[in-house]
């Protein structure tokens, strides 16, 4: 089993807007998890949540990311825990600004950056490495990086609860 999903989260347009430019609409339905394909919610944290049940969507592909960010600001954020990476994303007016991912079949150590990430990336990175130096028996530590880079800036993570949120937060989507 295992997760094997992306998400992309947005602020400073509306949610319909969002909608519209990806071609998604919503069924009127509604879920305490995203389960379905596609799933909506909007985050305490003045995020909107476009949760997808697949590792690669189109609507995460770097060119479609750049026009999604025109005149906001888009994270996105994918784990593949079969093959164990992690990658997350910024994009602000139409720009890529960092990317940090994690493959384990480049080592437990792995970690490529591009860009500038925030100063909490740093801060997360130098713990989780921290932990993997000082285990005897070292699992994949720096697996969790981009996800709890994502929690720290977005307020979601795929693997927890979002706090400050209760019932079905979820909207179902669908592609028009």
């Amino acid at each position: 089993m295992g997760f094997h999903v992306s998400w992309i989260t947005i602020r400073g347009i509306a949610p319909e807007a969002v909608r519209e430019q990806l071609q998604l609409r919503e069924t009127g339905e509604r879920e305490e998890l995203p389960e379905s394909d596609i799933a909506e919610a909007l985050l305490p944290s003045g995020w909107q949540l476009i949760f997808f049940n697949d590792p690669c969507p189109e609507e995460i592909e770097d060119k479609n990311l750049k026009a999604l960010s025109a005149g906001c600001e888009v994270m996105a954020f994918v784990v593949e825990e079969c093959s164990m990476t992690t990658l997350a994303m910024s994009y602000v007016n139409g720009d890529s600004v960092w990317h940090v991912a994690h493959d384990s079949d480049s080592g437990l150590e792995h970690m490529e950056v591009t860009g500038t990430p925030p100063v909490c990336f740093s801060e997360i990175y130098s713990k989780l490495l921290a932990e993997l130096k000082a285990d005897e028996n070292p699992c994949d530590y720096l697996f969790d990086v981009p996800a709890e880079l994502s929690k720290v800036l977005t307020g979601f993570r795929h693997d927890c609860d979002i706090e400050g949120a209760d019932g079905d937060v979820f909207s179902i989507l669908e592609k028009t």
